[in-house]
């Protein structure tokens, strides 16, 4: 009887640390960049934002109301569009590009009067969803 109890919780806890295993594998395959999940516009779902990590919906996402939501476009071959609040409350498309650097950065270049470089360390892409942290590599 002693036995079988031994043998019960040896099966209980490889299952477990077998699941644990899955779910980090999954999660690192998870960072790797997919630049067709990428393409497209996203928008700024501030909302969700949390320690660092922006995050960004795709367009026709049903945001709750603000006032006004920055964006971006991804553009094939590696045009880049940034949208920004006017002061009228519209859009303000800024011009760069970006190209994909390593598994899961993403450098934007924007063509503004200064030169604003940023990387974006992805943490979750797929079509629905753009998570990343943000630093600045501006060369002054």
């Amino acid at each position: 009887m002693k036995l079988i109890h031994l043998f019960l919780v040896f099966v209980v806890i490889t299952s477990f640390s077998c699941k644990k295993k899955v779910v980090q594998q999954t999660a690192s395959q998870e960072v790797i960049i997919n630049a067709s999940n990428l393409l497209g516009k996203w928008f700024h779902s501030h909302e969700e934002d949390l320690n660092g990590v922006v995050t960004y919906r795709p367009e026709g996402y049903d945001f709750p109301p603000a006032r006004g939501r920055r964006g971006c476009n991804f553009l094939d071959k590696g045009g880049y569009e940034q949208y920004e609040i006017a002061p009228t409350d519209g859009l303000q498309t800024v011009k760069g590009s970006w190209k994909q650097e390593g598994e899961k950065n993403v450098i934007i270049n924007l063509y503004t009067t200064r030169k604003l470089i940023y990387n974006l360390e992805i943490i979750e892409l797929n079509k629905k969803i753009l998570r990343f942290k943000i630093s600045n590599l501006d060369k002054k």
